[in-house]
């Protein structure tokens, strides 16, 4: 009898033990914990779109906080490089800069690569100007339809940023907001102002321009005096001088100071 209390004893202390070893792998087993998502981090992105029948490349810088918030403004780079010749290779780098130094700014900046040098942006403004419609048509299907949209370039592209913002009829207008830095076309400007030879019908234009110590300056006061005198009721303008800057080092400032000023910090 003794034997067999003796053997239960211990079956019974064998069978505790291995509970308890049980119980301590048990408590010891950590469940893997779940993976964070990656940060956002701003991107750029290369795509296609179709205009007249024709692929063109470009492509779209995408700030970090589009992953919380896809509503955000458009700005539209007309890159200067890509229509005459490499005076700058970092325009779009520039423009990204400048919304990066706006407090509280998220921005998509968009611009075309490889437009045709033989195209002038102001004799072929309408097949200049279809691009970029196209352009703003899939940027709003595939990434935002928020309605702001700036247009901003300089020398050559300034021609167009301010040929569209003459030109554009008020029933179908695109872009809101303009940014031109030495515009070397400014007489054609001027001329169609003093006749009133454009759509005066308009709405809530908003332009900042600016000139730099290698502009004509006699020619760019004229405009901007002329603007000063029209004060057209649909448009806020102001303007920027930059006196010790030449055409190759005044844009970044232009730029930035542009973009200050069309989304008022």
């Amino acid at each position: 009898m003794k034997n067999l209390l003796e053997s239960n004893t211990w079956l019974y202390l064998t069978i505790l033990t291995l509970i308890a070893l049980s119980c301590s792998e048990d408590s010891s087993t950590t469940l893997p914990t779940p993976s964070k998502p990656p940060p956002a981090v701003d991107n750029v992105k290369t795509f296609r779109f179709l205009s007249s029948g024709k692929s063109w490349d470009a492509k779209i810088w995408i700030p970090a906080e589009y992953q919380t918030n896809s509503d955000l403004p458009s700005i539209y780079l007309v890159d200067d490089e890509e229509i005459h010749y490499p005076v700058a290779t970092d325009e779009f780098e520039k423009v990204i800069e400048g919304v990066n130094k706006v407090s509280g700014l998220d921005a998509l900046v968009i611009t075309v690569e490889g437009l045709d040098p033989n195209l002038n942006v102001i004799t072929d403004f309408q097949e200049f100007y279809a691009i970029y419609i196209d352009l703003v048509s899939y940027v709003e299907t595939n990434y935002t339809d928020n309605a702001s949209r700036t247009l901003i370039g300089r020398g050559s592209a300034a021609n167009f940023v301010l040929g569209t913002l003459y030109m554009e009829e008020q029933e179908t207008a695109v872009f809101q907001n303009f940014i031109a830095t030495t515009s070397p076309a400014l007489g054609y400007f001027n001329e169609i102002m003093k006749k009133g030879d454009f759509p005066l019908e308009k709405d809530n234009k908003k332009l900042h321009f600016s000139l730099d110590g290698e502009s004509n300056y006699e020619l760019n006061m004229r405009f901007i005096n002329m603007l000063n005198e029209k004060a057209y009721p649909w448009l806020e303008f102001d303007w920027e001088e930059y006196p010790n800057l030449m055409f190759t080092t005044s844009y970044p400032s232009a730029f930035t100071d542009g973009i200050k000023y069309i989304f008022d910090e």
